[in-house]
């Protein structure tokens, strides 16, 4: 607990808005963040909370590292796999939305293909 004490302290003194030579704006920020991370690593209990969701980020992204090496790339576009609708229903006219000149030009053009 002392270091973070002596850190702070050192770190507030050369941030501080005062003090500084950075934009005041910058120095205020930091300055500010600073009084932060002091907030949360002086008392016990934040700073217990903040390792504890530093371990869950860090073992989540492993856990996502590890998922990427193991996904089989051919097993994503199984499972993205779309049926093609059959051809002979596809000019039959049963999945495709076609006006009646358009059914009409496909049935001619049929039996014009199957009369030769």
């Amino acid at each position: 607990m002392e270091d973070i004490k002596a850190a702070s302290r050192r770190l507030s003194k050369e941030y501080h808005p005062d003090t500084t030579s950075l934009p005041p704006k910058v120095a205020s920020d930091k300055f500010m963040k600073l009084e932060e991370v002091y907030d949360v690593l002086s008392h016990e209990q934040k700073h217990n909370f903040y390792d504890w969701t530093l371990a869950q980020e860090v073992a989540s992204r492993q856990a996502e590292k590890m998922r990427m090496k193991l996904e089989d790339p051919y097993m994503k576009e199984i499972e993205n796999y779309e049926s093609v609708p059959n051809l002979v229903d596809r000019l039959g006219g049963r999945n495709l939305k076609l006006s009646d000149q358009a059914m009409t030009t496909l049935t001619v053009t049929t039996l014009i293909l199957f009369t030769d």
